[in-house]
């Protein structure tokens, strides 16, 4: 059986979800229930039932390397996609392919 490669964009600033995100934090770095479980470790949680960690991609800026390393210990750090600056999606999956 082939598992399915998958991509998790991690870089969103959440400029419409001000004051809970700042400039330095996207919100995919962010709990909003309480549980002190992000939405970023959330996805990885349920892709992980489809797929093995090597399959899982995660981009996120440079700038949040450190948070995603963080959130995302699991992960082989060769799997963690840093782009330079932030262009937009269609850049990050570019970039990622």
């Amino acid at each position: 059986m082939s598992y399915p490669l998958v991509l998790i964009l991690a870089g969103g600033q959440g400029t419409r979800l001000w004051p809970l995100t700042a400039k330095n934090i996207p919100k995919a770095f962010l709990c909003f229930d309480g549980t002190g479980i992000s939405l970023l470790q959330r996805t990885i949680s349920r892709v992980k039932h489809l797929t093995s960690p090597e399959k899982i991609f995660i981009i996120s800026n440079r700038l949040h390397e450190q948070e995603l390393k963080d959130q995302a210990d699991e992960m082989p750090y060769e799997n963690l996609i840093l782009e330079p600056e932030a262009k937009g999606t269609l850049a990050c999956i570019a970039l990622s392919a």
